[in-house]
């Protein structure tokens, strides 16, 4: 038989701002991408929907981009060399959350600017 994962970019609110509606999301998908922080997200929200994830039993991945909040990681811009250590840095803070959350990694989706 055949199963779909359905997944979902989530944890792009930061500071005051709210962007989507993790609460609502979460119960519909079966994986979610966490944003890391650099293009979307800080601690306190990456910390919130991992425990909103956690809680409802589905897979959790990180979701590293470019360090361009402004810009939503939708700006082109030009870091040579180091697309892969933005994505280690990214992820590995958001393994952290992930621990303090006592979550388990399941996978690793670069935002389309980092491809």
């Amino acid at each position: 038989m055949y199963t779909v994962d359905l997944n979902s970019d989530l944890g792009e609110s930061f500071g005051n701002y709210k962007i989507g509606n993790d609460d609502k999301v979460i119960p519909l998908i079966s994986s979610a991408n966490v944003a890391c922080g650099y293009h979307a997200s800080d601690p306190v929200v990456m910390g919130n929907t991992l425990a909103m994830a956690k809680e409802a039993g589905i897979r959790i991945g990180a979701h590293p981009g470019f360090p361009d909040l402004m810009g939503f990681g939708r700006r082109n811009l030009s870091f040579p060399c180091r697309g892969k250590s933005i994505c280690a840095l990214s992820a590995g803070c958001t393994g952290c959350i992930l621990q303090s959350n006592r979550c388990k990694n399941a996978a690793c989706k670069a935002s389309w600017s980092l491809i």
